[in-house]
């Protein structure tokens, strides 16, 4: 037990020589002992990768930044509410508590061309900072400026839930007040894009997971998409949940087959909605929208892939380990569990999103892996493959003005990838964004 005490302790006294001061100065001195240990388990080429090339360029090129959201239109509904409908235990919310900051990172060189600009939109629960090498990738192959938003509700925005009040922010959950807000946030991202001194003349998009069902959402609305969108990555997408268990599986197989995709959505969201109601939500928000999905409170854990069930989220102990260790670098970034009404509220959005094809003009390529359980792969297929009908039977044109075919929209399925093929390993992670940027190529 002494031996293990002294190697613990030599490896906190290494890990505070050899991380630079800019990074120190971010953490709080109870974290620094938690990144230790994370940096035990992640291996020297990794660290040495990230240390040396990654976070400095970040450091140099990065500049974070926020921008002005849609209010919390939960914070205004109890804002308003009368006495004898405020719910029991929640702290009366002001116009200040209501406002929502939305948080974002621009990597930008001003001594390279700035004519094609990347947007990232990450997942559930994820900060910019789990992205920094993906930021560090597009630089590379000359996407210059780029953008990685943090969804409002989680990374460095605003968070939105009342059970926030006064806790840690890891311990808040990830809540969404509306979900059609993440899309006007998208939105205004794009604009501020645009709104440069040097606006690029043509942006490319790349997301993960629930940034796929955002994004999706941007593009699907002529009224809010801009002109100079090229080309999209869309990973992962959240289009349909993963089914949780093999009965869940045959379930949703079963009511894809008999009724189609609005069965399936109508049984997904009898597992997932439990006893809150939706149609009370412009009412006043029920407090059964703000408790955890499950009940159960689960806050954001540091434990490293030895310790957790990282198998749901990829197949590789070092990227999970990876993630943990950038998240615990940034202080604040950390996010605990989603809410019910968080379920509730993307299920309603998803029912309509996946019938959204025939608005659908942008190229766009599409990843999924055989281990998702987080989401549906075959309901990206099926996305994909309606779409495919659509270009097949009408003329439909790119913003740009071109004629689209087939072609434009390609869709691969990665053997032994899991949810989140960015942060794979090294094999999966470098593949999947080398026909990502192959795919861009042809729009430049």
């Amino acid at each position: 037990m002494r031996s293990k005490g002294l190697l613990e302790s030599m490896v906190l006294f290494f890990s505070i020589l050899v991380h630079p001061m800019w990074v120190l100065a971010e953490i709080p001195l109870e974290k620094i002992s938690v990144l230790a240990n994370i940096e035990s388990k992640i291996s020297d080429e990794t660290l040495v990768r990230y240390r040396e090339t990654i976070l400095p360029f970040i450091e140099e090129f990065g500049h974070r930044r926020g921008f002005e959201g849609r209010p919390n239109q939960d914070c205004l509904t109890l804002l308003n509410a009368s006495p004898g409908e405020f719910p029991a235990g929640y702290k009366k919310a002001t116009e200040e508590a209501c406002r929502v900051v939305v948080g974002y990172i621009k990597i930008y060189d001003p001594s390279k061309p700035s004519n094609n600009a990347a947007v990232v939109a990450p997942g559930l629960g994820e900060a910019y900072v789990k992205y920094q090498e993906v930021g560090y990738f597009l630089a590379q192959e000359g996407y210059n400026p780029v953008y990685i938003i943090d969804h409002r509700g989680q990374g460095s925005s605003t968070r939105l839930s009342p059970l926030y009040a006064g806790r840690p922010r890891g311990e808040s959950p990830i809540h969404v007040d509306r979900f059609e807000n993440y899309i006007l946030d998208f939105a205004k991202m794009i604009n501020i894009v645009n709104m440069g001194m040097d606006p690029p003349e043509k942006i490319f998009l790349l997301s993960n997971s629930t940034g796929g069902s955002i994004i999706t959402g941007y593009l699907t609305r002529p009224d809010l998409r801009a002109k100079n969108i090229a080309a999209y990555g869309n990973v992962s997408p959240f289009f349909v949940p993963g089914a949780r268990s093999n009965i869940e599986k045959f379930a949703m197989y079963s009511a894809r087959k008999i009724g189609g995709t609005d069965a399936q959505f109508w049984l997904a969201n009898k597992v997932l909605s439990r006893d809150c109601n939706l149609n009370n939500q412009d009412v006043y928000p029920m407090p059964c929208l703000f408790e955890y999905d499950g009940g159960t409170p689960r806050h954001y854990s540091f434990d490293t892939a030895e310790n957790s069930n990282y198998l749901r989220l990829t197949t590789s102990p070092e990227q999970y380990n990876l993630n943990k260790w950038l998240v615990a670098q940034n202080d604040g970034t950390e996010v605990g569990d989603k809410t019910r009404g968080w379920v509730l509220r993307a299920m309603d959005y998803l029912a309509d999103l996946n019938h959204s094809y025939t608005e659908y003009n942008t190229p766009t390529y599409y990843f999924v892996g055989t281990d998702d359980v987080v989401v549906s792969p075959v309901a990206t297929k099926m996305y994909y493959d309606h779409l495919l009908d659509v270009i097949d039977q009408k003329s439909v044109v790119s913003e740009a003005g071109n004629r689209l075919t087939p072609a434009d929209f390609q869709f691969e399925t990665i053997p032994g990838a899991a949810h989140e093929i960015l942060n794979e390993s090294d094999e999966i992670r470098l593949y999947a964004f080398k026909k990502i940027m192959e795919f861009f190529e042809q729009y430049k």
